[in-house]
């Protein structure tokens, strides 16, 4: 397919007096050495865009990448085809609060309205053009800062020539990739440039600079022309430096690194076989790292930290960390795999990660060149190798810098590889597991593909004064074989009690539903729905659940698109309340004609404007939409933690639910109905969907035990024709 390529960049320097980041000291800038950029490229093949932006800053949250991916959006590059990467610039601003450094909220929206020029820009330039690729070894910048003393320890950045030094702990990988671009006449429009090693030069003194990567860009400016970009992704760096303390001579001051490894790229150039018809893939997974056990052997009383700074402010640390941990101790990470043809593959990982991850994930990919970028979509702090953790140093000392389980480098290791794909041809045992020391562990996604029951089928038929016996609904799951309740409402029941009788028949709670009164217009009227949605998360933690699901009906008086815009500010004002507790918060998509969320068009727009927001897909609401339903899926699989499963006919107006699509409906049975299930489940499986099915029934056609039965007997046959039941 023919290749199109757009660059672009634009100003993000801050002005002074503006607070540092990247030293866990509180320093305020008062020189600007050489300017800050957002750098934007976008490649189109076919239907198919996929973007790449690098800011010269230290790190990125997750949820200002999410912002960044609307404005891609907006921009004409599709969110999820967007990788967003820091350089990990240690002369920048705060764009996040970590110890002593407090987020610079102001910069943080002149960082985004900038990237949204640039982004906008990289798209307006796109031409065609052709591109080449390659990489060699560079040795003479980066080093490793970790080094096993003579008693057996680690030390992070040991004096020069210690003679207490032992020997280097572990590898560097010298890998320098470079993506050249041309457009038709010749003329080198940009690069991708791809090298890991730490940018702290300046970190510690009261400049903005962009570190030896704006050196690198400043010289490929000058050999190609003002117009050229160089957008730089940093390979996984968390133990590597531009200081070696073997060699105390060496300077390895910004610029030399800069123009050396600008000199190098330009004679890859020179070599390059270039093409302009190239195929382009994104892929990307969602995974849950655990976090560190603050009591554990590596927590608070660690044996061997390194701290570089005073005790109190690890200390103080450590509280937040306390505060903010909350069962289920897991952060969400995402690894992305963007692929330009089928030999170069850029491979993300949300976290400063040691080179030995990173050489694991290279040497046993499948793609032949395959660059990893660090510090991208997100930041999870540093993630070592396992080993590193019995040796001891700063960056396996517990901070908000490094708070993950030890296993977290095998987790995003094996989450890329499977993005990427295995080499049979890869690394032989002893090297993998020995020199690597990274040893294969098993997994845990999203809970395998399994049937789930809604209380709520079976409290929908009760008399008023009727109550929901919790007992007689565990007692139906376990002779069904269900392994999960979706729990809407309490149903006047104490939550610990339900909790309790859950224990006593060994079942979990898929979901916590319960409704808040925010689709009003404005923040007054919404703090009754805010408080609800406070109350519900509390109730959530006690029933023993992390997921939580709104619905999110339409009102008279109030458009679609109204009702939307009500609903993502009150989520907006309740996620915070929700991530502090450590619970999801979903919509999913709500039948009838004034549902502001029934169409992935509907649900994208509140994930990308709430990052953390995320979709209890529900695959008969859709339907109401005029979507097909596994369409829907794909469109919003990224978000989708949970499903539910219903059926419809098709009735005369005035007679049923009038839909978004203008047609009418009445609740079926699932498997009686219009709902094509097999297509779903099947969409679902492609797509790797491990979460699971809630079974809902809304009709009166049948007694809600018996549809309940006959729901799970017609789902399972579904379920083992597309080879999903585990």
């Amino acid at each position: 397919m023919a290749l199109r390529v757009g660059f672009a960049q634009s100003d993000i320097t801050p002005p002074l007096g503006t607070e540092k980041a990247g030293w866990l000291e509180k320093i305020v800038a008062d020189t600007i050495l050489d300017p800050l950029h957002a750098h934007v490229a976008v490649f189109e093949s076919g239907p198919v865009r996929v973007g790449f932006v690098s800011l010269d800053i230290v790190s990125i949250t997750a949820r200002q990448v999410a912002r960044i991916r609307k404005l891609g959006e907006e921009a004409g590059v599709p969110g999820p085809n967007l990788l967003v990467a820091a350089t990990h610039n240690h002369a920048g601003p705060a764009i996040s609060t970590l110890g002593p450094t407090t987020r610079d909220d102001a910069y943080v929206e002149l960082m985004m309205g900038r990237t949204a020029e640039a982004l906008a820009n990289a798209v307006a330039n796109l031409v065609p053009a052709k591109i080449g690729v390659s990489s060699c070894t560079e040795g003479r910048v980066a080093f490793t800062r970790r080094f096993i003393m003579k008693d057996g320890t680690v030390c992070t950045h040991p004096a020069p020539h210690s003679p207490d030094i032992r020997c280097a702990e572990g590898v560097v990988d010298p890998e320098l990739g470079a993506v050249c671009v041309k457009d038709g006449s010749d003329r080198i429009l940009g690069f991708l440039v791809n090298f890991a090693c730490h940018p702290t030069h300046h970190g510690g003194d009261t400049c903005i600079s962009a570190g030896w990567p704006g050196q690198l860009s400043l010289a490929l400016k000058r050999t190609h022309g003002d117009h050229c970009v160089t957008v730089f992704l940093n390979g996984a760096c968390g133990n590597v430096a531009h200081t070696n303390p073997l060699d105390p001579g060496y300077t390895g001051d910004m610029e030399w690194i800069g123009n050396t490894l600008a000199g190098r790229v330009n004679e890859m150039v020179d070599a390059m076989e270039f093409t302009s018809q190239l195929p382009l893939s994104s892929s990307r997974t969602i995974l849950n790292i655990p976090y560190r056990d603050l009591d554990g052997p590596y927590g608070v009383d660690y044996k061997l930290a390194q701290p570089f700074r005073s005790k109190e402010i690890y200390a103080a640390s450590w509280d937040k960390l306390r505060r903010e941990i909350v069962e289920p101790a897991f952060e969400e990470a995402e690894v992305q795999c963007l692929q330009l043809g089928h030999e170069t593959a850029f491979a993300t990982v949300p976290a400063e990660l040691f080179s030995q991850v990173g050489l694991r994930i290279k040497m046993r990919s499948a793609v032949r060149r395959t660059f990893i970028v660090e510090l991208a979509n997100g930041t999870l702090g540093y993630v070592p190798h396992r080993e590193a953790f019995d040796r001891g140093g700063y960056e396996t000392t517990l901070g908000e810098w490094s708070m993950m389980a030890p296993e977290a480098g095998d987790l995003l290791a094996e989450a890329a590889l499977d993005l990427l794909g295995r080499s049979e041809a890869g690394l032989g045992t002893v090297c993998q597991e020995h020199a690597f020391n990274l040893m294969p562990v098993s997994r845990r996604w999203w809970p395998p593909m399994k049937l789930a029951m809604m209380s709520y089928t079976l409290a929908r038929q009760l008399g008023p004064d009727e109550k929901l016996d919790i007992r007689a609904m565990c007692e139906l799951t376990g002779e069904l074989g269900i392994d999960a309740v979706d729990i809407v409402t309490t149903h006047g029941s104490d939550p610990a009690q339900i909790r309790s009788i859950l224990d006593d028949y060994g079942l979990q709670v898929a979901a916590y539903t319960f409704h808040a009164d925010i689709n009003h217009g404005s923040a007054c009227e919404r703090q009754r729905g805010v408080e609800q949605i406070k109350r519900g998360v509390e109730t959530a933690r006690v029933l023993g659940t992390y997921q939580t699901m709104i619905p999110t009906p339409g009102k008279e008086g109030f458009t679609r698109e109204q009702s939307r815009a009500n609903y993502i500010a009150g989520l907006g004002e309740g996620l915070e309340l929700a991530s502090e507790a450590g619970v999801t918060l979903t919509v999913e998509n709500f039948p009838g004609a004034l549902s502001p969320f029934v169409t992935s068009d509907d649900v994208l727009e509140a994930v990308y404007a709430l990052p953390g927001l995320m979709l209890t897909f529900d695959n008969g609401n859709v339907l109401t939409g005029g979507e097909g339903p596994a369409e829907c899926f794909l469109r919003t699989k990224d978000y989708i933690v949970h499903s539910h499963f219903k059926d419809w006919m098709i009735v005369e107006d005035g007679q049923g639910l009038k839909g978004v699509d203008g047609r009418s409906y009445r609740a079926a049975l699932i498997g009686e109905g219009i709902v094509d299930h097999m297509s779903c489940i099947q969409a679902m499986a492609e797509a790797g969907y491990e979460g699971y099915i809630n079974i809902e029934y809304e009709g009166d056609d049948y007694p809600a035990a018996v549809a309940v039965r006959k729901a799970v007997g017609y789902l399972r046959e579904l379920m083992a024709a597309a080879g999903v039941v585990r």
